[in-house]
């Protein structure tokens, strides 16, 4: 193989990296993009989770009103920490 032919073949190789690059790079954007959709489902459960926690505080007896806050509040904190974690996530 002759100078020439190497440079060829190497251009080719090199060729067939970038091809594998930019496909990589696709499938990473598609399961960034499925990952976010499923954090988003998620984020849309805890709040009706909170939401529906308030609905029943509102409605709570007086005895029932401090259980009630607690497990909202337990619910507020496990949301916030999630949020918390994403935006860690994104700022690496």
């Amino acid at each position: 193989m002759n100078q020439t032919q190497y440079i060829q073949e190497l251009e080719t190789r090199i060729d067939r990296a970038k091809q594998v690059l930019t496909d990589l790079k696709a499938e990473r954007r598609a399961a960034l993009e499925q990952l976010q959709h499923a954090e988003v489902d998620r984020l849309e459960e805890h709040l009706a989770s909170t939401e529906h926690k308030l609905s029943d505080l509102r409605e709570a007896s007086a005895e029932a009103w401090e259980e009630i806050k607690d497990a909202i509040e337990k619910a507020w904190g496990e949301l916030a920490g999630w949020i918390h974690e994403r935006i860690d996530r994104r700022s690496r």
